[in-house]
C-alpha cells in the first residue's frame, strides 16, 4: 500500500524523509569523531595507574569508546520547542552544557579535573572534566612495550641465544 503525503509528512518531520534513513554502519562511521570533552562520575583513588574510577559506560550510552563518561563535546543544543516553561528548561539544559564545556576547555589537552560531591551517601563520590590528549599519530609497533609479538620476538631471541 502506497504511503499517503500525510503520512509521509510525519514521518520525515519526526525521522526524516525516507531517503535519508541510515545503516548502522554508515552512523558508526559518522561517530568516529573523537570527543574532546568528558563529564564522568565517580571516584578519586589517588593511585598513578587508574587516578580515577567513573562508572561504567555499557548500558549508559553504548559505544565503544574507552572513556567512560559522558562526551560533552559530542552532545547537541538543543531545539527550544514547546510550551514556554518547557522553552526555559530546555534553554538552562543548553546553558549548562556551554557552561560546562567553557570550564573544560580551560583544561590542558589530557588533564582533568575532580569536583568532589559535598553530601553525596558514597564518600569521595565526584565529578570529572576531562579534556583527551592530542593525538600521537601512528603507533610504532616495534616501540610498544605491550605488544605480543614483540614479546614472542623476544622470547625466540632468547631462546636462540641460549640455545647457541
Amino acid at each position: 500500500m502506497p504511503i499517503s503525503n500525510a503520512q509521509t509528512t510525519t514521518f520525515g518531520q519526526r525521522f526524516g524523509a525516507p531517503g535519508n534513513l541510515k545503516t548502522s554502519t554508515q552512523q558508526g562511521e559518522e561517530q568516529k569523531e573523537r570527543a574532546e570533552f568528558w563529564l564522568n562520575f565517580g571516584y578519586a583513588t589517588g593511585d598513578e595507574k587508574y587516578p580515577f574510577i567513573s562508572l561504567p559506560k555499557k548500558g549508559f550510552n553504548g559505544g565503544r569508546d574507552s572513556n567512560n563518561g559522558m562526551a560533552l563535546s559530542m552532545s547537541d543544543l538543543l531545539e527550544l520547542r514547546g510550551s514556554n516553561e518547557y522553552k526555559n528548561l530546555l534553554a538552562a539544559q543548553n546553558e549548562l552544557l556551554e557552561e560546562t564545556i567553557k570550564i573544560a576547555s580551560e583544561l590542558q589537552p589530557g588533564e582533568s579535573a575532580e569536583f568532589e560531591l559535598e553530601g553525596f551517601p558514597i564518600p569521595g563520590m565526584a565529578l570529572q572534566l576531562r579534556r583527551v590528549a592530542e593525538e600521537t599519530g601512528e603507533v610504532d609497533a616495534s616501540q610498544n612495550p605491550l605488544s605480543l609479538r614483540q614479546r614472542m620476538q623476544q622470547a625466540q631471541s632468547a631462546a636462540s641465544a641460549s640455545a647457541e
